[in-house]
């Protein structure tokens, strides 16, 4: 299986090229943080993390390499927000 790469503009050009792992260990907490507001409860907080970094892999070769990366992955936790939103009230 081969992992998941994202390419990021760097300072002054330079090209990163990161893992989606090391995405994740960076950008999680944030993440978790921010449902944790929305929801007020740490399962559901949790659930919603991992399905906004699945979703996020899934989409990984549609990213902007123009936009940042926690303008995208908040993109994926508003999809996720709706979405679980959809399925409880329908």
């Amino acid at each position: 299986m081969s992992r998941k790469k994202i390419t990021l503009s760097g300072k002054e050009g330079e090209t990163q090229v990161q893992d989606m792992e090391v995405v994740y260990r960076q950008h999680a907490q944030t993440v978790f943080k921010y449902l944790m507001l929305l929801t007020h409860e740490a399962n559901l907080a949790e659930e919603l993390t991992q399905e906004t970094f699945y979703q996020a892999v899934r989409s990984i070769d549609r990213f902007d390499e123009s936009c940042k990366i926690t303008t995208w992955l908040v993109c994926h936790l508003q999809k996720s927000v709706f979405s679980y939103m959809k399925n409880m009230c329908g």
